[in-house]
């Protein structure tokens, strides 16, 4: 008997069934459905069984929901005879529950008499009839065989109850009785849709009668098991949880809310949720379903789980909970990133200041901590996860940068020399042995003047109701010059060549968004100079300039362009690092903090490398916007090469400036001002085949066949086929057996579409037979396995943009 109560009690605190505020009086209590806890205290109770009794009920009763109806029947007892036994009385008459009344009332119970079980169930079938109840649920608990009334046979009162048409339910508990004695009960419990409940399972019966004595609900929650960290609050890489609400019961549920919480016990371990706090659902009626999807947002410093907590409260009361645990991890390194970057080999930063580490610190020291000089930092985002990385952004550039040399960053005794175009550059890295496969960027704000805008709201003084700083520019034609630096970044690094000697590989391109700065709103201590109308138009101006980023991006990859815009970036700093974020800002801020603020606007305004840097994210803020990279990067893939990209060789640059003019003269060419990007030797022999498949340029022809020849030797080597999708020729060249040592030209002679005599060509480097035989076919064949993916692919995309 204690082991079945005593579990009773633990049940029913593990469903929680605890003591909460009341509840507003929201139902009628006609219009619920009474429990009636009807308790056996017959002679074989007395002792240790009425005190386990005793305590089982106490702890029903707490976790019964403040406007719960509720009735406390004991038997035997009283005067009032039913078939000649007294049928028992009513400690607490049907009402809502009254707490304290009720544990009184079972602290006085009291064990005496025989058993008169159906005279029990009749006189509760005549208290449910007479208030009217449409239904009642009923919890009977006794320890023996029914000894009194007319028939010992509990079952019998199922046909009773369909006579006289009452609702009733009733779930039994049988504590040690006899075989006859559980046969009789199960019988009464499955005859009015009830459980009957054992030793061996009382949750079961705890569970049936919570939910059909009032409203009751069903959790269903989804969620990944496992959640990657998230830098920020970038709606693209908040994972959801999904909470399905499912009124069960009896009756409407009404005010319900629904509450998710998270706990790990470690700070380095936590989730904040979006939307975050109760989210009201309203009235639910019973058998209806609500669905809500919370955004996830894991900050995690160290992997480890965390439990989650989902509850349906309904005025103050828990209704169901749902609990459970997911494995949150902290990785931000490249290693734990997606294929874009972990596959990376070779990587280039390009842009502007926020690419170079304006503000971060620890500058090259080719570009000490002087105005106006290319702060290039060695805690730049760029440079946090590739330290190898080439760094050719540069502080203050802007789109005319990129084809354009520059000696005007600097004055008198601080100049620097003339910057080199970005676009020139990046065509001497390309012509490398190791040429980039992985393009980083940021363009585009100093041409509207991003920083600026912004600084001069904290530096100036400005009307209430000034528009922001309006750019040189449209925010139209902005797109449309950073969308051809795109296009101009693909020519040079996916040149046919550079794919070649990259394997076939296709370099990618990331351009990231401007990190926001300033939150919605301004906190005590933040922003004295500007006004809440201010700060809007401070946060439009950021949000128009991310918007042209990304329609840019857009229209690039729209070209066949590999570019991809890494969008969680501009969220990084939300909400805990902006400006107004005191010390734990990770932009260079300009603050009020009390009279000191003089010496710091004096020294902002009178030290321009200082002032250089404001509104820029500082060494910690690189290292949050490079995690956010990393958790990015696993949400894509690399882009493959749709479309040709143009010809490296005819985009146009200024490659020297003079007297601080940008533009001298007229342009040149990339072909003209930079290296050329060409393959390494192919090394082969005399009598050797060759692969016409290192034709690169120029390879399209129309005729069916290809005449090839050897352009130092008069005689032709055969003819190719040409394939009618690609247009290009396939098949094999074998050499002749006494072409001499040196460099020869392979010319392949034929007709372009229009009918017109049409040659290509690509050299190959001969070595005489007999001269370490065996180290040059060696190396003729990883010169011919380093082209041949770069080659298919190029082959490959002629072939289409000629569809």
């Amino acid at each position: 008997m204690r082991r079945l109560l005593a579990a009773l009690a633990t049940v029913l605190v593990t469903l929680g069934f605890a003591t909460l505020p009341a509840a507003a009086e929201t139902r009628n209590p006609h219009s619920a459905v009474p429990v009636y806890l009807v308790m056996d205290v017959s002679g074989s109770m007395e002792g240790q069984r009425l005190q386990a009794a005793q305590a089982a009920a106490r702890s029903f009763i707490t976790g019964l929901q403040s406007d719960q109806v509720f009735a406390l029947y004991t038997f035997p007892g009283s005067r009032k005879m039913v078939d000649g036994c007294p049928a028992g009385r009513f400690n607490i008459r049907p009402a809502r529950v009254n707490q304290g009344n009720a544990q009184f009332a079972v602290n006085l119970l009291s064990a005496t008499g025989n058993t008169p079980t159906v005279p029990a169930l009749k006189e509760i079938m005549r208290n449910v009839k007479n208030n009217g109840y449409e239904n009642a649920q009923v919890v009977l608990v006794t320890d023996g065989e029914a000894n009194c009334g007319e028939s010992n046979d509990v079952c019998s009162v199922v046909p009773m109850l369909d006579q006289q048409g009452i609702k009733l339910r009733i779930h039994t508990v049988s504590l040690n009785n006899t075989p006859d004695g559980d046969a009789s009960l199960a019988c009464l419990a499955r005859g009015t849709g009830g459980t009957s409940t054992t030793v061996d399972d009382v949750a079961g019966l705890v569970d049936a009668v919570r939910r059909a004595s009032s409203y009751g609900a069903d959790l269903d929650v989804s969620l990944p098991a496992t959640l990657p960290r998230v830098t920020g609050r970038s709606r693209d890489l908040a994972a959801e949880m999904k909470v399905k609400v499912t009124a069960t019961g009896s009756a409407l549920i009404p005010d319900a809310s629904l509450v998710v919480t998270f706990h790990s016990g470690d700070a380095a371990r936590r989730i904040e949720s979006e939307p975050l706090g109760t989210i009201p659902l309203g009235n639910l009626d019973v058998g209806a379903s609500v669905e809500k999807t919370l955004l996830l947002y894991p900050m995690a410093t160290a992997d480890g789980p965390v439990t989650w907590k989902a509850s349906l409260v309904a005025g103050g009361v828990p209704v169901a909970s749902e609990t459970g645990t997911v494995r949150l991890t902290s990785g931000t390194t490249v290693a734990s990133g997606g294929r874009i970057f972990s596959e990376a080999k070779s990587v280039v930063i390009m842009g502007d200041s926020y690419s170079s580490g304006e503000g971060a610190g620890d500058y090259d020291s080719s570009m000490p901590h002087r105005e106006w000089w290319c702060h290039r930092s060695a805690k730049a985002y760029g440079r946090v996860l590739f330290p190898d990385a080439a760094m050719v952004a540069c502080s203050g550039a802007v789109y005319d940068d990129w084809a354009m040399a520059n000696d005007n960053r600097n004055s008198g005794s601080n100049s620097m020399g003339t910057v080199k175009p970005q676009l020139l550059q990046l065509l001497e890295l390309t012509a490398s042995d190791n040429p980039p496969d992985l393009v980083l960027m940021t363009l585009g704000g100093n041409d509207v003047g991003f920083g600026q805008v912004v600084t001069d709201y904290m530096l100036n003084s400005t009307a209430d109701d000034a528009p922001p700083t309006r750019p040189a520019i449209e925010w139209r034609t902005l797109g449309a010059r950073i969308k051809d630096a795109y296009k101009e970044v693909n020519a040079v690094v996916n040149a046919p060549v550079a794919i070649a000697k990259r394997e076939g590989k296709i370099a990618q391109v990331v351009v990231l968004p401007y990190v926001r700065p300033i939150p919605a709103a301004g906190g005590a201590g933040c922003f004295l100079w500007i006004s809440p109308h201010e700060l809007t138009l401070a946060n439009q101006f950021v949000g128009e300039l991310n918007k042209t980023v990304r329609e840019a991006v857009a229209a690039a990859a729209a070209d066949g362009v590999p570019v991809q815009l890494a969008s969680p970036v501009e969220y990084a700093f939300l909400p805990d690092h902006t400006l107004c974020d005191g010390d734990d800002t990770y932009i260079n801020p300009l603050r009020w903090e009390g009279p000191a603020s003089a010496v710091k606007i004096w020294y902002h305004n009178s030290s321009p490398a200082a002032k250089q840097e404001l509104m820029h994210p500082n060494a910690a803020g690189h290292a949050y916007i490079a995690a956010s990279l990393v958790e990015w990067s696993r949400t894509v893939e690399p882009l493959d090469l749709t479309a040709h990209p143009a010809d490296y060789r005819d985009l146009k640059v200024w490659p020297a400036a003079r007297g601080g003019m940008r533009r001298v003269d007229t342009p040149t060419t990339l072909g003209a001002a930079g290296p050329a990007l060409t393959l390494p030797n192919i090394v082969t022999e005399p009598g050797q085949s060759v692969d016409v498949s290192l034709c690169i340029e120029q390879c399209e022809f129309a005729t069916v066949y290809v005449t090839v020849t050897v352009n130092s030797l008069p005689i032709p080597l055969g003819a190719l086929p040409v394939n009618p999708d690609t247009r290009r020729p396939e098949g094999f060249v074998t050499l002749p057996p006494d072409l001499a040592p040196g460099t020869h030209t392979i010319v392949l002679r034929g007709l372009d579409e229009a009918g017109n005599p049409h040659e290509a060509s690509f050299e190959v480097r001969v070595w005489r037979t007999g001269t370490s035989r065996g180290l040059h076919l060696a190396a003729a064949g990883g010169a011919l396995l380093l082209v041949a993916g770069g080659l298919w692919v190029v082959g490959w995309l002629r072939g289409r943009s000629r569809r």
